[in-house]
C-alpha cells in the first residue's frame, strides 16, 4: 500500500521539533491576489528555502488567497497568508505544517475564518534523505512514484495525522505557557511607574500582588494592589485595590476599589467603588458607588449611588441618594436628594424639586378667597409632586389722618411651597390632596414678621382635553401672624374675614377658616 512510505514526512517534523523553537529567520515577499493555494505553495517553495508539509487531498488546493507582504519574517508572513482561510498552520522547528480546519471548510462562502496559529503542508520536488527516526515512532522507507520524482505525500495514515495534531496542540500549549510566564508575576513592588521589579515592562505584566510605595503601573491585577499615592492599571483589575489618592483602571473592575480621593474605571465595574471625593465609571456599574462628593456612571447602575453632593448615571439606576442632586434615565427604586431629575421612575422621588420627564407636570391658574390670582406649578409623579405657588390680592384700606379719612388700594402677595398627590377617581377624574405653606407679604413689598398661611386642599380635577383640566374644591386655611396694628393695638393679619378660630398666644395670633379653590390646569 502506498501509504506505508509517508511517515517519513512525520519523522522529519519530529526531528526538527527537537531543535527547541528555532524559527526561519529569512525574509520573504509575495503578492497573491486570487492565486490558488496550491500554486502559492509551489511559488514559495521554488523561491525560498521553505519546507512545507501537507496532504493535498486534505487541503482546499483551489482556495483563492489574497495577501501581500514585503520583506517580512516567515512567521509573520505565514500569519498574513493564512489569515481568514480554512487552513491551519504551525511552525514546528524548521518545518511549516499545514492542515485544514474542519470547522471552517463548510463555511468558505459564508463568513471569513478567524486568524488562528496553525500549520502548513507541502509537496517536495527533490527527494531528501530520511532523517533519524524519533524513538517510539516506526520508520518506513520512502519510495518514488513511477514516472516522477515527487514523494508520495498525497495521504497520511490516520495514526500519523493524530500524532501530528497532538504535536501541534502540544506546541501551541507550550507557546501559550511561555507567553503566560513572561507576562504574569506573583508579586511586584515599585516606587514609581517603571521604577520597580517589573522595570520597563510594568505595563505588560499582570500581577497577583502589587505594592506601590508611591505610584505604580501594571497591565492587570488579579488579586491585591496597594499604593501610597496612586495605582494605574492598563487593562483589568480583579480583587482589591487601595490607594492613598487615586485608582485608575483602563479596563474593567471586578471587586473593590478604595481611594482617598477618587476612583476611575474606563470599563465596567462589578463590585464597589469607595472614594473620599468621587467615583467615575465609563461603562456599566453592577454594585455600589459611594463617595464624599460625587458619583458618575456613563451607563446603567445596577445598584446604588450614594454621594455627599451629586450622583449622575447616563442610564438606568436602582437607587440614588445625595444631599444635593441626583440624575438618571430610568429609576427602578427611588431617588433621594434636594433636586432629582429622571425620565421615569417606579417610586416617587423624595426631594425639594423633582423633575420627571414622563411624570405629573402641570401649570395652574386659579383663585381663592385669600389670593385672588394664583399661579402654580406641579412637578413630580402622581404619587408625590412638588408645588410652587405665587398669589396676589388687592385691598382697599381706609386711613385716618388729622380727623380726615381716606382710602387707598394696597396689594399683598404670597410665595409658597407644598406637596401633593393625585388619586385617580375615573378615566378623566382625579382627586388632588395638597398641603401648601405660603409667606404672605401683607400690604407691603416684604413682611419681615411671621405671617404664615397654611392650606390643606381637596380638589376634584376633571380633564377637559389632553392638556387642559378644570379643578375645584374646599380648602382648610390656618394662619399664624405676628403683625401688629397700632390703630387697634391688636396682633394678627387683616386677610381673614370671618375666621372660625381666632386665638392669641402672646404676640402670635392664630386664625382658621374654611375656604375654596378653583381654576385651570394645563
Amino acid at each position: 500500500m502506498v501509504f506505508k512510505h509517508l511517515p517519513v514526512v512525520f519523522l522529519v517534523l519530529l526531528a526538527a521539533a527537537s531543535l527547541a523553537g528555532q524559527e526561519t529567520a529569512s525574509l520573504v515577499s509575495f503578492s497573491y491576489q486570487g492565486v490558488a493555494l496550491g500554486n502559492a505553495l509551489e511559488d514559495l517553495q521554488s523561491r525560498y528555502d521553505l519546507r512545507f508539509t501537507y496532504s493535498p487531498s486534505r487541503l482546499p488546493m483551489d482556495y483563492r488567497l489574497y495577501a501581500t507582504v514585503e520583506k517580512t519574517e516567515v512567521a509573520t508572513a505565514m500569519d498574513e497568508l493564512f489569515n481568514a482561510t480554512p487552513v491551519k498552520h504551525a511552525i514546528i522547528g524548521n518545518q511549516i505544517v499545514l492542515r485544514s480546519d474542519p470547522g471552517q471548510l463548510g463555511q468558505l462562502d459564508v463568513r471569513p475564518v478567524r486568524l488562528r496559529q496553525t500549520t502548513p503542508l507541502y509537496q517536495e520536488r527533490v527527494p531528501r534523505a530520511t532523517p533519524p527516526a524519533t524513538p517510539g515512532i516506526p520508520t518506513r522507507e520512502p519510495r518514488q512514484l513511477a514516472g516522477g520524482d515527487r514523494w508520495l505525500s498525497d495521504k497520511l495514515e490516520a495514526e500519523d495525522l493524530q500524532r501530528l495534531s497532538a504535536e501541534m496542540e502540544r506546541h501551541e500549549r507550550e507557546l501559550k505557557m511561555e507567553e503566560y510566564d513572561a507576562t504574569h508575576r506573583l508579586a511586584q513592588i515599585s516606587l514609581l511607574p517603571y521604577l520597580g521589579t517589573n522595570t520597563h515592562r510594568s505595563n505588560e505584566v499582570t500581577n497577583n500582588v502589587s505594592v506601590n510605595v508611591f505610584w505604580g503601573t501594571s497591565k492587570a491585577i488579579e488579586g491585591f494592589e496597594i499604593g501610597g499615592i496612586a495605582n494605574s492599571v492598563v487593562a483589568d483589575m480583579s480583587g482589591l485595590q487601595i490607594a492613598g489618592l487615586l485608582n485608575q483602571v483602563g479596563g474593567n473592575v471586578t471587586g473593590t476599589q478604595l481611594a482617598g480621593m477618587s476612583n476611575y474605571v474606563a470599563g465596567t465595574v462589578n463590585g464597589v467603588q469607595l472614594a473620599g471625593i468621587g467615583n467615575k465609571a465609563k461603562n456599566r456599574v453592577v454594585g455600589a458607588q459611594v463617595a464624599g462628593v460625587f458619583n458618575s456612571a456613563d451607563y446603567h447602575v445596577d445598584g446604588i449611588q450614594l454621594a455627599g453632593l451629586v450622583n449622575s448615571a447616563n442610564g438606568d439606576v436602582h437607587h440614588q441618594i445625595s444631599s444635593l442632586y441626583n440624575q438618571a434615565r430610568y429609576v427602578s427604586h427611588r431617588q433621594v436628594g434636594l433636586i432629582n431629575v429622571c425620565d421615569s421612575t417606579v417610586k416617587a422621588p423624595y426631594g425639594f424639586l423633582n423633575f420627571v420627564k414622563y411624570g405629573y407636570n402641570l401649570l395652574e391658574v386659579g383663585s381663592t378667597e385669600v389670593m385672588y390670582v394664583n399661579l402654580g406649578a406641579k412637578l413630580g409623579t402622581h404619587r408625590l409632586y412638588n408645588i410652587l405657588q405665587l398669589g396676589v390680592r388687592w385691598d382697599l384700606v381706609e386711613e385716618t389722618l388729622d380727623q380726615s379719612t381716606s382710602s387707598a388700594s394696597y396689594s399683598s402677595w404670597a410665595l409658597g411651597y407644598g406637596l401633593g398627590f393625585a388619586a385617580r377617581l375615573g378615566k378623566k377624574t382625579l382627586l388632588n390632596t395638597e398641603a401648601v405653606a405660603l409667606h404672605v407679604n401683607e400690604l407691603e413689598a416684604w413682611t419681615n414678621e411671621l405671617n404664615l398661611l397654611g392650606q390643606v386642599r381637596f380638589t376634584v380635577d376633571f380633564q377637559v382635553s389632553n392638556r387642559l383640566s378644570f379643578y375645584a374644591g374646599p380648602t382648610l386655611n390656618m394662619m399664624w401672624s405676628k403683625l401688629y396694628d397700632p390703630v387697634t393695638a391688636t396682633y394678627g393679619s387683616r386677610i381673614p374675614l370671618n375666621p372660625l378660630w381666632n386665638e392669641q398666644n402672646g404676640a402670635t395670633n392664630f386664625q382658621g377658616w374654611i375656604g375654596f379653590s378653583a381654576g385651570l390646569r394645563l
